[in-house]
């Protein structure tokens, strides 16, 4: 799964952009990556973007969940989180990541909230209006 990321520690925030087609587990490879960044610490907030992806069916797979479940707590062990939005393209994938991040809260530290509008996610996350993400590449 191809994805862009970027921590902007003048905002308090991680930014991961995702493309193509998204499997379980695909975001928890990613924090795999983020979590070496010496800009990521406890208390940032999260906006993962994957209006330019489609989720797998296995976002709704019990098992997959539990899978899923097992292996955030281990990557993230004892970080910290903030706020933890998901920006999805459409109805179904708003249902998927809903029931994918109910399964979620209760076993990482992060208050986290499935968004339909870019705008919505960044007012949560306390980024001002005019706040753009300086992704390191364009999408394709």
């Amino acid at each position: 799964m191809p994805y862009d990321y970027i921590a902007d520690t003048s905002v308090n925030c991680v930014f991961f952009r995702h493309c193509g087609p998204m499997e379980a587990g695909d975001a928890i490879g990613s924090w795999d990556f983020a979590l070496k960044d010496s800009n990521v610490s406890s208390g940032i907030n999260v906006l993962r973007d994957i209006t330019h992806s489609s989720l797998s069916d296995a976002y709704s797979d019990q098992k997959a969940i539990k899978q899923a479940r097992e292996r955030l707590q281990n990557v993230l062990g004892d970080f910290r989180g903030g706020r933890y939005a998901w920006v999805v393209k459409d109805a179904k994938d708003f249902a998927l990541i809903h029931r994918w991040t109910v399964a979620m809260r209760f076993n990482i530290s992060f208050e986290i909230k499935p968004f339909r509008e870019m705008a919505k996610a960044t007012e949560w996350l306390g980024l001002s209006a005019e706040y753009k993400v300086k992704y390191p590449k364009p999408v394709e």
